[in-house]
């Protein structure tokens, strides 16, 4: 839940920080180019995903502790949170790579 919570954190500083800076406007100024898309695709999936496995895990610990829960519930909801944190982590690397671009 921890690992959840900072790259929960980490993408959301990082759609704020937009790469290249902005103009006088507050426009992007690689706002026209494809690869700031990408990045701002990666840091919104990442963002949903992230928050997403967040919410599951907080499922998980504040759920009730009954023995069928351990043999259906649980298990998926756990399965589900640490597929999510999986692609957070992934769109957190995509995302970090288009942002380092000139």
């Amino acid at each position: 839940m921890i690992v959840t919570t900072l790259i929960t954190t980490v993408i959301f500083a990082s759609i704020f920080t937009v790469p290249g800076g902005s103009d006088e406007k507050g426009l992007p100024t690689f706002g026209n180019q494809h690869l700031f898309t990408a990045f701002i695709l990666s840091a919104g999936l990442g963002l949903s995903t992230s928050l997403a496995s967040l919410l599951t895990f907080l499922s998980v610990i504040t759920s009730r502790y009954k023995e069928e829960d351990f043999r259906v519930s649980l298990p998926r909801k756990l399965m589900i949170g640490l597929v999510t944190l999986y692609l957070s982590f992934d769109t957190l690397n995509v995302g970090h790579f288009y942002h380092d671009w000139p």
